[in-house]
């Protein structure tokens, strides 16, 4: 029996021998417990991509985009302004509906307040609640952590009477307020808070980010959930709390020290990001008047680490007022000096050149879709909108470093908006948000797809003759006008297209090879611009296809 082509290749070709399909069989990797779901995915082989428009707020300042566990055609935009949006799968991108509106009770008097965080619980699916961070009042202005629960019987809509504050942080400005929180793997709830603002952060004696008394200019490690049986209640919360500490965070027992820190000596952390595979720690800190840092730690020696400000911006020592950007050093009371071997000092750091003044963090890739970008950490810049990245090596040391800008806006250097995060999917697919309202997809360029076999690893017979093949609008959320089928009687013969379909399915032709003979197929897509993706190689070479349209 002749091989089907994809049987050679491994790319989605369907040969009929003697009216019998013979399916394509896909090579698989070892799958990591870390890793996503990646059934189903066709991967492409290549670094050439591009930004696709996937949603688009209708106001405000979005600044988040994320998932829930266990729901992989639901998107939620966390605007500033107060507003988390729903965006759901296959939808135009202007579609998206209000999930939660909390305008009424989040200041924005400052650009950097807000509502700025979002995270959803592993039993989200089971209990419908989730927490978010924004700036209120408690009486003054603070951070809050709250909980809220979704409408009964409406997965679309959240409840905006159904507030449970987890926890309030004064804030003595209006700046340098973090945001960012997340469930850990083990179960807890982790809060990105920096230093409580203004300049130099001259709060105490040696500044919040030094200062062990309070949760300011730090990350912090807390129990919501309940997780931990042997917890302990928090000690250092300005307003009450609603949580418990986790007994083994690396302040606990230490005199004076608020247990729920787990990170210091940060000053407006935005972002930090987990490897969802090694548990590596990636924190891109937004310097003050000079440089601005990414801290890497390295699993599993990854709590009680000090970022070291503001003894120090970036790789340089720190000094109020001096703004040479590589002052002397100055002690400050009983805190580490400027490069104490203390300190955790950072892999990267950029200057505030040409524009550039804050550092935006992103994930560290470990999607389905593009494996050579596998461990890259994602980075970019607020003001410039650059995107970088950067992987770690052996030694700690950033390596690998890439400049992405004007491969994903080839006609618009520099880019035409303000970066404020980036997103991912639980399949860890890489997103960009900005300021003004769009939300993008960072995908391979159209002509390096190749359209895969369904999730069954194989063609999928609906009826005699048809088939289904990997949905690339709805699972890739990348535009398609319309897929072509074309057929050959050799691999190395033209292919003749046979029929087009707007849906990834296709009837069949009714064609019967004659006995010992057979027919081979492929299918490519081509987007709304009439670009084409690929048709894969036979056996290392080019498919050859015959120029005359498509019935």
């Amino acid at each position: 029996m002749i091989p089907s082509f994809s049987e050679r290749s491994g790319r989605p070709i369907r040969a009929v021998l003697e009216a019998v399909c013979i399916a394509a069989i896909l090579a698989a990797g070892p799958v990591l417990a870390a890793r996503p779901d990646c059934t189903g995915i066709g991967p492409v082989d290549t670094e050439a991509l591009e930004l696709v428009t996937v949603a688009v707020t209708p106001q405000g300042r979005p600044l988040f985009w994320t998932q829930a566990p266990g729901d992989p055609d639901r998107f939620y935009i966390v605007d500033q302004d107060g507003i988390i949006w729903l965006w759901k799968r296959g939808s135009a991108p202007a579609d998206v509906t209000v999930f939660l509106d909390i305008r009424s009770q989040v200041i924005t008097v400052s650009d950097e307040m807000g509502l700025l965080g979002l995270a959803f619980p592993p039993d989200f699916q089971q209990t419908g609640e989730f927490y978010i961070d924004y700036t209120g009042l408690a009486p003054q202005i603070a951070t809050v952590i709250a909980r809220y629960t979704i409408q009964p019987g409406d997965p679309d809509l959240a409840d905006p009477a159904s507030e449970d504050r987890v926890a309030t942080f004064l804030q003595p400005d209006t700046n340098h307020n973090g945001g960012q929180i997340w469930f850990g793997d083990d179960g807890f709830l982790y809060v990105a808070l920096g230093d409580g603002g203004g300049v130099g952060d001259q709060h105490g004696e040696c500044g919040n980010g030094q200062d062990e008394t309070n949760v300011l200019g730090s990350l912090i490690r807390i129990d919501v959930l309940g997780t931990d049986p042997s917890a302990l209640p928090s000690e250092c919360v300005d307003g009450g709390s609603g949580y418990m500490v986790p007994s083994d965070n690396p302040f606990v027992g230490m005199p004076g020290a608020c247990d729920e820190l787990w990170q210091i000596g940060l000053r407006n952390p935005w972002r930090s990001a987990i490897d969802a595979v090694t548990g590596d720690l990636y924190v891109a800190d937004v310097g003050q008047l000079c440089w601005e840092e990414v801290n890497f730690v390295r699993a599993p020696d990854v709590a009680g680490r000090n970022f070291g400000w503001r003894q120090m911006e970036g790789n340089h020592c720190y000094q109020i007022g001096d703004d040479t950007c590589d002052p002397p050093g100055v002690s400050c009371g009983n805190e580490p000096d400027c490069f104490d071997p203390s300190l955790t000092l950072p892999v990267l750091e950029y200057p505030h050149d040409a524009g550039d003044c804050s550092i935006t963090g992103g994930p560290v890739y470990r999607g389905c879709r593009l494996p050579r970008l596998d461990g890259a950490y994602f980075y970019g810049d607020y003001c410039n909108a650059w995107i970088r990245s950067l992987r770690i090596d052996a030694a700690g040391q950033a390596t690998d470093q890439r400049d992405w800008t004007s491969e994903l806006y080839p006609s618009a250097p520099p880019p035409p908006f303000s970066l404020t995060s980036f997103g991912e999917d639980l399949r860890g697919e890489l997103y960009v948000v900005s300021r003004e309202g769009e939300i993008s997809k960072v995908v391979p360029e159209m002509h390096a797809i190749e359209v895969s076999p369904p999730a069954t690893g194989q063609f999928f017979l609906l009826k005699p003759d048809a088939w289904v093949w990997e949905d690339i609008e709805r699972v890739h959320l990348r535009p398609v006008d319309h897929y072509r089928v074309w057929r050959a009687f050799r691999p190395t013969d033209p292919f003749v297209c046979v029929g087009t379909s707007t849906v990834p399915q296709y009837p069949g032709d009714g064609y019967e090879p004659p006995r010992g003979e057979g027919a081979f197929y492929v299918v490519t897509a081509v987007d709304p611009a009439g670009v084409e993706s690929s048709a894969g190689v036979n056996d290392g070479g080019p498919l050859t296809f015959d120029p005359a349209p498509c019935p």
